[in-house]
């Protein structure tokens, strides 16, 4: 508002030191041969290939980044703007995140290591159902019965085989 003010009192009406006229009349002169803009703003993003590391960041001006930890240790493309950076690999856009000029941050999106946590309680899960079922032969049926009894089979499944650490199988 203040800026604006300025403009209409001040700026635009005084007559300019170079051209003797005031800025309101040569805007009216030039105004019929002025263009529109165009509809979409120029890309003034910056491009470069960049490595992720194994724990799925990339680097940029000392500040960590996150990427889906499916790119861990790969080869991207980083394309940065002022104010976003976006990650691709390949043509397909895989991360985006506001840009920070602060040193030394990390920026992690949640969802970027949820795929990893997922697969790697399935794995663990997994383990622990083979184990359990190596302890004898109708351990598989009792595990079968825990779950249509809607029990938490794989919380009664750790109890049982910390159990069998301790007294043995």
């Amino acid at each position: 508002t203040a800026a604006r003010q300025w403009m209409e009192t001040i700026a635009n009406v005084r007559i300019h030191r170079e051209t003797h006229k005031e800025p309101l009349e040569l805007f009216a002169s030039e105004k019929p041969h002025l263009r529109p803009l165009p509809p979409f703003p120029p890309d003034t993003g910056v491009i470069c290939p960049v490595r992720a590391s194994n724990r799925f960041r990339i680097v940029l001006d000392t500040n960590r980044y996150s990427v889906p930890s499916l790119y861990a240790s790969q080869r991207l493309m980083l394309k940065t703007f002022a104010d976003r950076l976006c990650i691709y690999h390949g043509e397909n856009l895989i991360a985006t995140h506001t840009r920070s000029y602060d040193r030394h941050r990390d920026f992690e999106n949640p969802d970027h290591s949820k795929e990893l946590l997922e697969r790697r309680h399935a794995a663990r899960d997994a383990k622990l159902l083979l184990s359990f079922y190596a302890l004898c032969p109708s351990a598989q049926e009792y595990h079968r019965q825990l779950q249509d009894r809607r029990l938490s089979p794989r919380h009664h499944l750790a109890k049982i085989m910390a159990l069998s650490q301790v007294y043995g199988t």
